[in-house]
């Protein structure tokens, strides 16, 4: 694991939107956010179990880095607490998902197993010049399943870190996933992962992950 990465998620939280792409069928006035447990963190070219009896999606995210504590911080001044990036897989199980909110309980158990969270490298705030203008693919078994573009992102990084800081105290080293576009679909034993990270067609990062079912 990227000792980086390491430092900065000792014991910090990280948060996901859910729904946060347009073309999304479930588009929210406001963010959907959920957490991921710490736990869940995998480096690339790690291995995602999956649950017995479970399914589980993928969903290609870029991620960023809380760089200071951060309260109530506006929109315009967002991008100032911002230390990097990483490229994120936030597996989910849709399965234990929908037992969970059929009985309005915590999405967190769907989001959170162990394995759930591979991250490819950290690289610093300055290595992209426009986070709102990144293009993210994912392929699985060398097929691409998701291909985007961070503009089409609902809420954007500054939208974001403004909503959950008027809520939560943001600290040094808190992640956060932006949101994956369309495409997110079912991964089977054996599969084999890979995303990537491009502006203006360079690539920046790159993330891989093995799938195995569990005991």
């Amino acid at each position: 694991m990227d000792s980086h990465i390491l430092r900065l998620l000792n014991s910090n939280k990280i948060f996901g939107l859910a729904w946060n792409w347009k073309g999304g069928a479930k588009l929210k006035p406001f963010p959907v956010i959920f957490q991921k447990a710490v736990s869940s963190i995998i480096p690339s070219g790690g291995t995602v179990i999956i649950p017995k009896s479970e399914t589980v999606l993928h969903e290609l995210e870029l991620a960023c880095f809380i760089s200071k504590k951060a309260k109530n911080v506006p929109k315009s001044e967002a991008m100032d607490y911002i230390q990097g990036y990483c490229l994120a897989l936030d597996m989910t199980s849709p399965s234990i998902l929908t037992r969970h909110k059929e009985h309005g309980l915590s999405w967190d158990i769907g989001k959170g197993y162990d394995t759930f969270l591979p991250l490819s490298q950290y690289f610093p705030a300055k290595c992209i010049s426009n986070p709102s203008n990144i293009d993210l693919e994912l392929t699985i078994n060398n097929q691409i399943r998701q291909k985007g573009n961070t503009k089409d992102l609902v809420f954007g990084i500054p939208e974001i870190i403004e909503y959950l800081s008027n809520i939560f105290t943001l600290n040094e080293g808190d992640l956060i996933l932006t949101g994956t576009p369309p495409g997110a679909s079912q991964v089977n034993p054996n599969d084999s992962l890979h995303g990537k990270m491009m502006e203006n067609g360079k690539i920046i990062a790159e993330l891989s992950a093995k799938i195995q079912s569990g005991l």
